[in-house]
């Protein structure tokens, strides 16, 4: 097996520099445009009664997957892409914050939700208890079953 090399001359490695350089700088910009930093909102979420930090609540823009959880003080980072946003705050058994920002790229943003407290409505439950097996003794005032120590043990 032979080994071919294949000779430039001075000229023509200079043209195969100069279009290897204008063919990697023609690939830069599309680069570094998706490398444009996103916004940055931060803030915190609090109850508007008592001024508590809340933990947990969903800091989000609705229809995206931009989405932050807030922390045990209550504060929040959320990364935004350019543009104007509806931001919305919840938490279980507390009103919905919302509020719109308007994101450049880069910008550093601050927004503090308090929420208003608003208790749960909940639609009717019914509960229904069912035994597979037999109760040991039904004349008691009480009903009572007896386990042997097994039965115990298996459980």
């Amino acid at each position: 097996m032979s080994s071919q090399f294949v000779r430039l001359t001075p000229s023509a490695l200079r043209r195969f520099v100069a279009l290897s350089a204008a063919w990697a700088l023609g690939l830069m910009p599309p680069a570094l445009a998706a490398q444009t930093p996103d916004a940055t909102l931060a803030g915190t979420v609090s109850d508007s009664a008592s001024q508590e930090p809340i933990n947990g609540a969903r800091v989000f823009v609705p229809g995206t997957a931009m989405s932050a959880t807030t922390r045990l003080d209550g504060t929040y980072r959320l990364r935004l892409g350019p543009g104007a946003h509806e931001i919305r705050v919840t938490y279980i058994g507390y009103g919905i914050g919302r509020d719109t920002v308007r994101a450049q790229p880069g910008e550093a943003l601050t927004r503090d939700f308090q929420l208003g407290r608003e208790p749960l409505a909940l639609e009717e439950l019914a509960v229904i208890g069912t035994r597979a097996t037999e109760r040991t003794s039904t004349e008691a005032p009480v009903p009572v079953d007896v386990l042997s120590a097994a039965e115990i043990k298996q459980t």
